[in-house]
């Protein structure tokens, strides 16, 4: 697979322009073992890094892609570490579409051995601005000497860096001077639309609309698909359904739930269900370059980009299968409830309120499985209704579907860590342990943990829930509305664990904290007043 991704990097880096934002990612990861390079979707960021990352290899360098923070630490705990001669790197390594907390939470996690690391070996990373910016972002990252956009001022692509893209992919295209002209004029995608324009004649046909109308032109040519080929546009689906990744040839070794949705998908496509996973591979491969790419036998979208729009028009042509089958990640950051006319993301699907008891289904099915930050951090919980066929698929569940735990937090602590009061309630409500103490992490109750994070969506969750403010977000107390208009979701969580937690029997931990004490760190003495 590694050979693979090198071989990969390096046709993408056979048409590479350096340019000088990538004279500046040069020059900074010289003296820097950590260099973050933000910027828009599209605008040559991981070509930058790669680009950066082969130079390294060919002098003798280790160079590893890493998908997740762990692999870092892995990389420096291996036998085969470099030391001094190690870079990896590592596109969005806290989100692609929005700001990840998941992921951040997981910098935090490592940080003691990432910093380590960084010692010793080389980091280059790529980030979308908007990402990078957020206020939520774990402090060692947020470092801006350690940071190059390459849509400032003095980094972003001049017209003439822009006109060698463009010759370079279009050499063989006839532009007039005034096509030119406009298509320099683009900056959203620049450096990504060169390269897709100059693999599809059709694009060429379309002239300069596809630069100024990109995800229009893409949209209709997946519906095209839809109507004229559904071969590809079968393709495209199982994709999308697989979380970005489909091998032909270990299709069938991964279950029965796979083949069912293989088989689901080729009929809702209006294929055969008979359909060998050879043929869906022949249709990928002929749309590598375009939508895919391929790395080994696996097939990948392209760009962020075009899965983006992809999953945009399968969402709204299937919404039933993209909540049953989507990775459970994917409906997080791009599923929602709601009139998508209400809302400028043009790349989020908005579903309408018969689909609730489909979201509620999942979502329960995933609190039970591997994926249960996923489900406590999504947005569709937000929703009363969604909260209430949760409650109601948990209560009739009982408490024993939700003894599981992940590296030694149980449900309760990962509720209420990421503050979901809600959920919490409902945990309680079915017996579990308020005080339950985690596995290992120093033996942390709920309280702890949720007093001693502050990962929150404060300001967007109390616009959704500005009516409710003295019974949602009190959840049912006795409380002094005045004080509740000031709180947040992690002031509520911790003073419901207060109230919920047996206080006189259990102030001390195995390691002699109070638990009061470490709700009192984060400056919120009105927490205090419900413990008259």
């Amino acid at each position: 697979m590694e050979k693979s991704i090198f071989n990969q990097w390096g046709q993408d880096d056979s048409c590479f322009i350096s340019t000088k934002a990538c004279k500046e990612v040069e020059k900074m990861i010289k003296s820097k073992n950590l260099v973050i390079v933000c910027g828009h979707s599209g605008s040559g960021k991981s070509a930058i890094i790669q680009h950066i990352a082969l130079q390294y290899r060919k002098q003798g360098w280790t160079v590893k892609r890493v998908k997740e923070v762990k692999d870092i630490v892995d990389e420096y705990n291996s036998s085969q570490f470099q030391k001094n001669k190690t870079i990896c790197v590592f596109n969005d390594p806290l989100g692609k579409e929005s700001f990840d907390e998941i992921l951040n939470n997981s910098w935090q996690t490592h940080k003691e051995e990432l910093e380590l690391y960084l010692k010793a070996a080389k980091l280059v990373m790529s980030c979308r601005s908007h990402i990078i910016c957020d206020a939520r972002l774990t402090r060692y990252l947020n470092n801006q000497s350690n940071v190059v956009n390459i849509d400032d001022k003095e980094n972003k692509l001049s017209i003439q860096e822009k006109r060698q893209i463009l010759t370079k992919f279009t050499s063989n295209v006839k532009l007039s001077d005034e096509d030119c002209s406009k298509i320099l004029e683009v900056e959203t995608y620049f450096p990504l639309l060169c390269k897709l324009y100059s693999s599809n004649d059709e694009y060429k046909n379309k002239g300069i609309e596809f630069f100024t109308e990109p995800v229009t032109v893409l949209k209709e040519e997946i519906l095209g698909f839809r109507k004229k080929d559904k071969g590809k546009y079968c393709a495209l689906a199982l994709l999308v359904f697989f979380n970005d990744s489909f091998c032909a040839r270990d299709l069938f070794n991964k279950g029965k739930d796979t083949k069912e949705k293989f088989k689901h998908t080729l009929k809702i496509c209006g294929l055969s269900t008979k359909t060998a996973p050879s043929e869906i591979g022949d249709n990928l491969h002929s749309l590598k370059g375009l939508f895919v790419k391929e790395v080994g036998d696996t097939y990948y979208f392209y760009h962020d980009f075009v899965m983006e729009v992809t999953t945009y028009v399968l969402g709204t042509d299937y919404p039933t299968e993209i909540i049953k089958f989507a990775d459970i990640g994917f409906l997080r950051r791009r599923v929602e409830l709601g009139n998508c006319e209400e809302h400028s993301d043009s790349f989020t699907v908005y579903l309408n309120d018969r689909y609730k008891e489909y979201i509620g289904e999942r979502l329960f099915t995933e609190l039970i499985g591997e994926r249960i930050l996923d489900v406590v951090l999504n947005p569709c919980l937000r929703n009363q209704e969604v909260m209430e066929i949760m409650k109601k698929k948990i209560s009739d569940h009982g408490e024993g579907t939700l003894e599981k735990t992940w590296g030694g937090f149980c449900p309760i602590h990962i509720v209420s860590v990421f503050h979901n009061y809600e959920l919490l309630k409902e945990l309680i409500k079915i017996g579990v342990k308020v005080n339950q103490m985690t596995d290992d992490h120093g033996g942390w109750t709920p309280l702890m943990l949720a007093a001693g994070n502050d990962t929150q969506e404060t300001q967007e969750y109390r616009d959704d829930n500005h009516e409710k403010s003295d019974s949602s977000l009190a959840c049912g107390w006795e409380v002094n509305p005045a004080l509740v208009d000031g709180f947040d979701k992690q002031d509520c969580t911790v003073v419901f664990l207060l109230q919920k937690d047996n206080i006189s029997n259990n102030l001390y931990d195995p390691d002699s904290y109070f638990s009061l004490f470490v709700s009192c760190q984060v400056d919120r003495a009105e927490r205090m007043i419900f413990l008259e």
